[in-house]
């Protein structure tokens, strides 16, 4: 397995966070982690990417090609995290 997918699967997890499924996906020149996931009665899908590969002043333009790349709508409710070296989408919200 390569080092980039190590780190990826070496994200943190909440404690009580239950990943269903996930899966690497090939975005521009990086890597990132599709996952799938509920917590406290809620679920949601999170792509994963290092900070490093996320052009910072681009921010806007990289979400709008990866929900493109995804082909689903951009969520209006989509919520953005940085933790350490990961940085965290998070969208598709549903109260379970």
């Amino acid at each position: 397995m390569s080092d980039i997918k190590q780190k990826l699967l070496s994200r943190p997890i909440e404690a009580d966070t239950n990943v269903i499924n996930q899966a690497f996906i090939q975005f521009e020149e990086c890597l990132g982690l599709f996952e799938k996931w509920s917590w406290d009665g809620i679920s949601a899908c999170s792509v994963v990417l290092l900070v490093s590969d996320v052009q910072q002043s681009k921010e806007n333009e990289f979400i709008k090609s990866l929900f493109r790349q995804m082909q689903i709508p951009v969520d209006k409710n989509l919520t953005k995290s940085i933790s350490g070296d990961y940085w965290f989408l998070n969208f598709n919200f549903e109260i379970l």
